[in-house]
């Protein structure tokens, strides 16, 4: 993750990306915006812990905070990040 992010913006759903980048696009007009995405098959297990973890590794070079953001379940794994660090 790039220094100078601001937002990360954290996607688990394929359906619901396309209600997110017309405001990724605005977002991005004034803060720099990063991208995280968790997808699994239908074939693979899914467990919100192991969603947590990689965004926790994600974030752990960052040297400054940045605000989480995201629909559905990605806004649940924020939180979830969110109270780890806390």
């Amino acid at each position: 993750m790039s220094d100078n992010t601001n937002v990360v913006w954290i996607s688990s759903s394929h359906v619901l990306q396309r209600f997110a980048r017309p405001l990724l696009l605005y977002i991005s007009q004034y803060m720099n915006v990063n991208q995280w995405e968790y997808h699994h098959n239908k074939n693979e297990g899914s467990s919100i812990d192991e969603a947590v973890d990689l965004m926790d590794e994600f974030l752990a070079p960052s040297s400054h905070l940045v605000h989480l953001a995201g629909h559905g379940a990605g806004g649940a794994i924020a939180e979830l990040v969110i109270m780890l660090k806390t």
